[in-house]
């Protein structure tokens, strides 16, 4: 058996966004660099730290706006959680790790601490 490629990882992370049932949260990983999926009724977005910002942006990622770390989001649709598959597994590459066998996903437990990847309001004093 041959090392997972890019093009397998995308498809199996499609099959893991196909499989969600709605309000479920992934988690992308390399090592302790991480990339969350929010999935939801209606919509998916992601939220990626900044690790290499102009990487980020020549993907296509969104800026943070001072509530959160980098984002995109788009309506949940078949061809959308195609789309993220692979926009996902090209971040990855781009910006976790360049040996596509060291990439995981995993599906978020719904209870329990976590870091919630959701931007947040900023204070206002």
């Amino acid at each position: 058996m041959t090392a997972p490629d890019w093009a397998e990882a995308a498809a199996r992370l499609h099959e893991a966004l196909r499989r969600c049932a709605r309000d479920t949260d992934l988690e992308l990983a390399a090592g302790d660099r991480r990339l969350h999926l929010m999935v939801r009724r209606a919509t998916v977005r992601g939220v990626c730290p900044a690790y290499d910002e102009r990487r980020l942006a020549e993907l296509g990622w969104q800026a943070p706006d001072g509530r959160g770390g980098w984002w995109y989001q788009t309506r949940r649709a078949p061809e959308e959680l195609r789309w993220w598959s692979g926009f996902a597994a090209r971040t990855a590459a781009a910006v976790l790790t360049d040996d596509p066998a060291g990439f995981s996903c995993a599906v978020l437990p719904p209870t329990g601490p976590r870091v919630r990847p959701e931007p947040t309001m900023p204070r206002r004093r």
